[in-house]
């Protein structure tokens, strides 16, 4: 393992390290102390709540139409919080169903940037989207995918 750190920390500044460790510390220690935070404001949990939600509208916004479709991941255990939810991923994968043959140009064409599944071994019926982007992006592609799932037809 430390052979694995050795190598996979070449050409990253000491300056970086240092900074990603002390982030990671400070996360550490608020765990340890957890009666002195706010839960909700704890890193984990604030992360947790974060994609929750955005899996919600993502959610949301596929269901005013039949024009998309996503993947159900199925409800596990969380060994680290100890709750029972489904994965909640930074990348979604979004179908494009009717006769729209690739979705990428599809959603492109609508001013949504994404990723073809036939980067990642799959087809042009799937892209893959991110859920990590700031939130003015984010909401504006919610509010974007809303208008084009609720169209009668897809090519509007």
């Amino acid at each position: 393992m430390t052979k694995f750190i050795e190598i996979s920390s070449i050409g990253v500044s000491k300056d970086s390290q240092l900074r990603a460790a002390k982030i990671l510390d400070v996360i550490a220690d608020t765990y340890e102390h957890t009666e002195k935070f706010d839960k909700a404001t704890l890193f984990f949990h604030y992360v947790y709540n974060e994609m929750a939600k955005r899996w919600r509208q993502l959610r949301s916004a596929v269901s005013k139409g039949q024009t998309f479709s996503l993947l159900d991941f199925p409800v596990e255990k969380c060994n680290f919080s100890g709750q029972r939810f489904g994965t909640q991923p930074a990348f979604a994968w979004l179908k494009c169903e009717k006769s729209i043959d690739d979705c990428e140009k599809f959603l492109k064409k609508h001013k949504i940037l994404t990723r073809s599944g036939t980067h990642f071994g799959s087809n042009e019926n799937y892209v893959r989207i991110s859920l990590i982007s700031h939130k003015e992006e984010y909401d504006e592609f919610i509010r974007r995918l809303s208008l084009l799932s609720s169209m009668n037809s897809p090519h509007e």
